[in-house]
């Protein structure tokens, strides 16, 4: 989780495709008043029912560690290349695993026949520091689970927790409004919260000055209130340093040893009709968004994103007809070494 901050990485403010944002997804705990860290998770004992979809399944099913996930939004336009199904068979080549929008199960039984896990997401930290009841959101994936046991595999609750206006107080409280009722009401189901920490890169070669951070609007963006956020991220770099994120993530992991699992969330989708690189360039961006963290101990990698409107443009892995690329390459790569493409 770490975060070079003149530019938000979250949806609001994506990084351009020559940045990394690199950010700490987090088993939120979520037991409040700065306990000793998140429970491990609890195993569900009720089997998936059969699929009702007419996506087809891969012939040999992918390994589900590292998590290799991105976000496929609504799963329709437009957030897709062009039929559901042919977009989720391009997409296991690559990950194991989408984030899509909480409610819709036909979207979660077709990801899953496709051989993919699905991770829903909900994100009202706005609507709860604004003093808004976001009770019956959070209730409505209770029941989406509860209705549907064993189909999802985890559930992510905010985005840039700790960056987006809330001070550590508030984002304690929406922890416990949030994943606190899910581990009570649905234990064994992960949750997860984007946090930012830019303390882990600072002062480095090609990053922000330490000092002058605290004294900004991402004075909470630092380890200490991180590891309150445990008890109880984005890496942006200026450029595309695996070394950095290395390091970054070896202290990550010695900071928030497991069963918090951290995921390096980062944006290199691109905007461009084709990919703007060369061989060389996109191996060393996916060694920046996938190899770096994996090797230093991340739990997986989280990419955004599939097919997604952003300020005019469509941010994509593949080029824009859906053909490969020497980076979209690169990342199958990654995927067919760690056992996770189908």
């Amino acid at each position: 989780m770490i975060h070079q901050p003149r530019r938000p990485a979250g949806a609001r403010g994506r990084a351009p495709a020559g940045a990394v944002a690199v950010l700490l997804a987090v088993l939120a705990g979520c037991g409040g008043k700065d306990g000793p860290g998140p429970p491990a998770p609890v195993p569900t004992s009720t089997a998936a029912a059969p699929s009702r979809s007419a996506c087809e399944a891969p012939q040999k099913p992918p390994s589900r560690a590292p998590i290799l996930v991105t976000h496929f939004n609504t799963g329709s336009a437009p957030y897709v290349f062009g039929e559901r199904c042919d977009d989720l068979a391009k997409m296991r080549k690559a990950f194991n695993a989408v984030i899509v929008k909480a409610g819709d199960q036909q979207l979660v039984e077709d990801a899953r026949a496709a051989g993919l896990s699905v991770y829903v997401e909900m994100d009202r930290k706005s609507d709860f520091a604004r003093g808004k009841d976001i009770s019956g959101d959070v209730q409505e994936i209770v029941r989406q689970v509860k209705e549907h046991p064993g189909t999802i595999a985890g559930i992510r609750v905010a985005d840039r927790l700790n960056g987006g206006g809330l001070d550590p107080d508030e984002a304690v409280g929406y922890l416990e409004a949030t994943g606190g009722v899910f581990h009570r009401e649905i234990p064994g189901v992960p949750v997860f919260a984007d946090v930012v920490n830019w303390e882990l890169t600072c002062g480095k070669k090609g990053q922000r000055n330490c000092v002058v951070l605290r004294f900004t609007r991402y004075r909470f963006e630092i380890n200490k209130v991180l590891t309150r956020l445990y008890r109880s991220g984005p890496l942006e770099l200026q450029g595309e340093d695996p070394a950095v994120v290395g390091a970054a993530f070896r202290q990550a992991r010695a900071l928030w040893p497991r069963p918090f699992q951290l995921l390096a969330r980062t944006a290199p989708s691109f905007d461009e009709a084709t990919f703007p690189g060369n061989a060389a360039a996109a191996r060393r961006r996916t060694d920046t968004v996938a190899r770096a963290p994996l090797q230093a101990g991340a739990d997986g990698v989280d990419l955004w994103a599939w097919h997604r409107p952003y300020r005019g443009a469509i941010r994509t892995f593949l080029d824009k007809d859906g053909s490969t690329n020497p980076f979209w390459d690169q990342l199958v790569s990654v995927a067919v070494k760690a056992g996770v493409s189908a």
